[in-house]
């Protein structure tokens, strides 16, 4: 009997608080900065090399226009988001409201 009365005080417990209710206005993002830092390793150069180390046409015309193996870049992103508790977000990123991005180097 006891340990019925705490599994169900434990669950009533855990429904509230981890309960997504909330009665307070909710509040839009208004305006919003994100910045990134990027680094990378391109393999792709290093599988293409081994692969046709032999190969004199690819080592004098396509070799030299490779990009570097190693890439580094800074970017930023800020904007307004007119609808609150709304954002869509991919790989294109798509917005819903007014933004601007700025890349400041990359190699």
């Amino acid at each position: 009997m006891m340990r019925n009365l705490f599994l169900v005080s434990f669950l009533m417990i855990s429904l509230q608080l981890f309960s997504q209710v909330n009665l307070t206005k909710k509040t839009k993002m208004d305006f919003y900065f994100n910045s990134n830092l990027n680094v990378g390793y391109n393999l792709g150069n290093r599988i293409k090399e081994n692969q046709n180390k032999d190969s004199y046409g690819y080592q004098q015309n396509v070799a030299p226009f490779l990009p570097n193996d190693f890439t580094y870049g800074i970017s930023a992103i800020g904007g307004c988001n007119f609808l609150p508790n709304f954002a869509i977000s991919n790989t294109s990123a798509v917005f819903i409201g007014i933004s601007y991005g700025i890349t400041i180097f990359s190699n």
